[in-house]
């Protein structure tokens, strides 16, 4: 049954049969590349896939179900016709968009997964050779945008400044790259940012009074409104760190003094 998910990293601390040529035992990664008894779910669905694309890469759907059945390592995969690296109108082209699984998984950035040229040539080499000859291929990794949100903002009373920027700035990036915190999320292409989302998910922090000043960086661009991705193999994911601030109350009151009435006849 561990071969579904793999063995987390530190599981394994000691060997079945001791040697004393060994002195001990240590697993810093995941176990990978295991693969479970075919479940009859599973068997109906690959089925079911082979008797569609007929193990040919024709359309959108055959290109991304076959990476999906022969990688496993593979989570997502998008389709693009016409598309050469940065060239969207190119008959003949075709552009595969990979992500990795994250899940149990040792990656180098999981804000912003990435397969290896490796892994990428082979999954090239094989669609090669169950698609028109006159097709060009390309396999790459998505297109990460980083974004910037910069504001100032006020704490309710009995709250520290300093540790609460730190909890807001760890917020932001959960509220902008959640696949990174919980299992559960998916990375997934074409999501816009709307700054009225992202003004609600501040304003309803517990510890937050108000915000002011709120503006979106894409790179270091600053967005008029809302944030969108650039190309369609673009996918926007949060700055490591965000520029946060503390508000200061510009409302001074001023003393006033109201003129003494006088009797006009």
């Amino acid at each position: 049954s561990h071969l579904i998910n793999g063995l987390p990293a530190g599981t394994i601390a000691k060997l079945v049969e001791r040697l004393s040529q060994v002195k001990s035992v240590q697993q810093p990664y995941a176990t990978f590349g295991g693969k479970p008894e075919e479940s009859d779910a599973l068997y109906y669905r690959r089925v079911s896939e082979r008797l569609r694309h007929k193990h040919r890469a024709i359309t959108l759907w055959d290109y991304e179900h076959l990476v999906l059945q022969e990688f496993p390592q593979v989570y997502k995969v998008k389709c693009l016709n016409h598309t050469l690296d940065k060239e969207y109108v190119s008959p003949g082209c075709v552009t595969l968009i990979v992500i990795p699984d994250t899940i149990n998984k040792t990656v180098y950035d999981i804000y912003q997964p990435r397969l290896s040229k490796g892994k990428l040539n082979k999954i090239r080499e094989y669609l090669s050779e169950l698609n028109s000859m006159h097709v060009t291929l390309d396999v790459a990794n998505p297109d990460y945008e980083e974004v910037t949100i910069e504001l100032a903002v006020k704490f309710y009373a009995g709250y520290d400044d300093n540790t609460y920027k730190k909890q807001l700035n760890e917020d932001l990036i959960r509220f902008l790259s959640p696949w990174a915190f919980e299992e559960s999320r998916e990375i997934k292409f074409g999501v816009i940012l709307y700054r009225s989302s992202l003004i609600h998910y501040i304003e309803k922090l517990n510890y937050v009074d108000y915000i002011e000043d709120v503006r979106i960086f894409k790179g270091k661009e600053l967005q008029s409104r809302n944030c969108l991705p650039s190309t369609p193999r673009s996918i926007l994911v949060s700055a490591k760190v965000h520029e946060v601030k503390l508000a200061t109350n510009k409302c001074q009151q001023e003393s006033s003094f109201e003129t003494e009435e006088t009797c006009q006849l």
